[in-house]
């Protein structure tokens, strides 16, 4: 495909990589770079993305779980920590209500952590709507197969990390608010 100073070539190969030829012609002299990148890792997100289409079509229980509380998250994950703040800088200042708003804060936060664990069932099953569909469908070659079931498998870790870190968080919240209280 030729536009001008600058034709771009797209070439897919069979096996383990696929290579993009990008030809860039500037001030009468041309350049060339050619990059290839493992096909497994591409087709896994493609095939994980579908997963998720999938699951939207065939009304998966946990992904309308979390489309249900979307609207909340949206809301909590903005406010938590502002009224956290709030609520820690209003009872260290000696206020009795310093503590209800921290516990609103604590609260919002608590919806965000649970949006997190949420996700955890929605991102593994699409990931293995995707390893199940790449296999059935001989999309990859065994090697490249093996690939993109490690490449899913830490693209799903972090989500679980992400979940864990969450849940730490909000439990250092709950114990500085019982400490607090004591």
């Amino acid at each position: 495909v030729s536009t001008g100073a600058a034709a771009t070539t797209f070439s897919f190969t069979t096996g383990a990589t696929t290579s993009f030829s990008t030809t860039i012609s500037g001030s009468g002299s041309g350049s060339c770079e050619t990059v290839s990148v493992p096909i497994a890792a591409a087709a896994a997100v493609a095939a994980h993305e579908v997963g998720h289409a999938v699951q939207h079509a065939q009304a998966y229980s946990w992904l309308k779980m979390r489309s249900a509380i979307v609207p909340a998250v949206g809301i909590s994950s903005k406010l938590s920590n502002i009224v956290i703040m709030v609520g820690l800088g209003m009872s260290a200042a000696g206020t009795a209500l310093g503590n209800g708003i921290f516990l609103l804060g604590i609260a919002l936060f608590a919806v965000t952590t649970l949006f997190t664990f949420i996700t955890l069932p929605v991102e593994y099953d699409a990931s293995n709507r995707a390893l199940a569909w790449l296999e059935n469908k001989n999309m990859v070659t065994r090697e490249e197969h093996a690939g993109a079931k490690d490449a899913l498998k830490w693209a799903a870790r972090t989500y679980l990390v992400a979940a864990i870190g969450s849940l730490a968080t909000l439990l250092y919240f709950v114990s500085i608010f019982l400490n607090r209280r004591s």
